[in-house]
């Protein structure tokens, strides 16, 4: 086994304890979110630590996953709760309603939403 192997092996394994981790280092938390990869930036989008100008930057994300990540932290301002009930994907609208943070003039917006399951959410919430 290469030295090379053993640490690919370690940061797999030690990857789950650190998304959950609630006091990881904010600077851990940026570099995710300014990595290429989507799934560092969902990384960084949906971990409590993540502070509000991260989670302002994710919120406007190309990748709707992205997005969908800080739409589920119940961490994320109310302000971008409030913008990304009115996001073009409706999977990220859809987050928006499930999160239990979010705003009651998110909340009410996504009640009248064109998508069935997304009105459907905000309404159960």
């Amino acid at each position: 086994m290469t030295v090379e192997t053993v640490a690919q092996q370690t940061a797999f394994t030690a990857q789950p304890a650190i998304d959950s981790a609630p006091t990881v280092d904010p600077r851990l938390v940026r570099t995710w979110a300014a990595s290429p990869k989507v799934t560092d930036r969902y990384r960084a989008g949906q971990h409590p630590c993540a502070e509000p100008a991260t989670l302002v930057a994710l919120a406007n994300d190309i990748a709707a996953t992205v997005r969908r990540a800080v739409a589920l932290n119940p961490a994320a301002p109310e302000s971008i709760l409030i913008d990304l009930a009115y996001d073009a994907s409706p999977d990220v609208r859809l987050a928006v309603a499930s999160n239990p943070a979010a705003p009651v003039q998110a909340r009410e917006a996504l009640r009248e939403d064109a998508v069935t399951f997304v009105r459907l959410a905000a309404a159960a919430a």
